[in-house]
């Protein structure tokens, strides 16, 4: 799982959303090559670079959506090959969108070289906030407890914990969260499976993952800006088996709360951000179906 912050916005790799959006690893085609940001605000530029093949002179980009060109330019290469663009995507709607390069010399009509790499457009105010999330102790073992501490935004009614092996399909605990007025939150989850939930993922020693998700998971697009954070730990082996999980969530809002287990409505761990920075425009369709970032 990858983050990165543009903007002060969480931006991550590898997503999904109906169809699984390839960018994380594009087909090169012979003689060119095309990087471009996974997710991308559309009221922001969408920088695109990469090179092309010996004899190219120029590079033309060009973004399409559903079939329509949102934007197209044509720069001239660098010394060593390389080529950097900037198009206005304002028109596009949140979605999956393409970018394609062709590197062309002057006075020829067949390309020297193709490439292309799809993305996530997110329109409007829909682009997700980096929520700062803490987890302690940094190292746990099996069968003991680690606390979630995330900072919302002031106001914010509904959240989401997420908590999983870093490596696993799935996360073995998930719960919703009241955060304070003050947007705070804080929940207690314990590094074991609960006996009562026989289709569930049980932790394992290695990586684990928390995904903290502020707003509401099921939101219709167009619901507005939520906030997304994610921190990592480790799960020790135990020496000795510990007790088994709590089978609910509970505590009163921005106090601890423990988190059950889950199953089949688990979501998944690995590339989770990638997914749910898409919230606002559909995260309660991406909850299971994410690809590896």
């Amino acid at each position: 799982m990858r983050l990165t912050t543009r903007r002060g916005v969480v931006v991550a790799g590898g997503l999904a959303l109906g169809v699984m959006v390839a960018a994380a690893a594009p087909a090169h085609a012979a003689g060119a090559t095309l990087v471009v940001d996974q997710v991308v605000a559309a009221a922001d530029p969408l920088v695109v670079s990469g090179t092309c093949a010996a004899g190219s002179q120029t590079a033309v980009v060009t973004v399409r959506q559903e079939g329509d060109t949102l934007a197209s330019a044509s720069v001239d290469l660098r010394a060593d090959l390389s080529y950097r663009a900037a198009l206005d995507i304002s028109k596009a709607a949140s979605g999956e969108a393409v970018a394609e390069v062709a590197c062309m010399a002057y006075g020829t009509a067949t390309p020297l070289g193709t490439d292309s790499a799809a993305f996530y457009a997110v329109a409007g105010d829909q682009m997700p906030y980096e929520v700062p999330v803490r987890v302690t102790p940094s190292r746990v073992a099996l069968g003991g407890t680690i606390t979630v501490s995330a900072q919302c935004r002031p106001g914010t009614v509904d959240a989401t914990v997420l908590v999983g092996n870093t490596a696993a399909d799935e996360a073995f605990a998930e719960a919703p969260a009241n955060p304070a007025p003050d947007g705070s939150l804080t929940v207690q989850v314990v590094m074991a499976k609960d006996p009562d939930n026989r289709g569930g993922l049980a932790p394992v020693a290695g990586g684990g993952t928390v995904v903290v998700f502020c707003g509401d998971m099921d939101a219709e697009e167009g619901a507005g800006p939520v906030g997304i954070g994610l921190a990592r730990f480790t799960i020790t082996p135990a020496a000795v088996v510990q007790g088994a999980a709590p089978s609910g969530a509970s505590g009163s809002s921005g106090s601890a709360q423990e988190l059950a287990t889950t199953g089949s409505d688990a979501a998944p761990m690995t590339a989770l951000a990638a997914g749910l920075v898409l919230a606002g425009a559909g995260a309660h369709t991406l909850r299971r179906r994410l690809t590896r970032g």
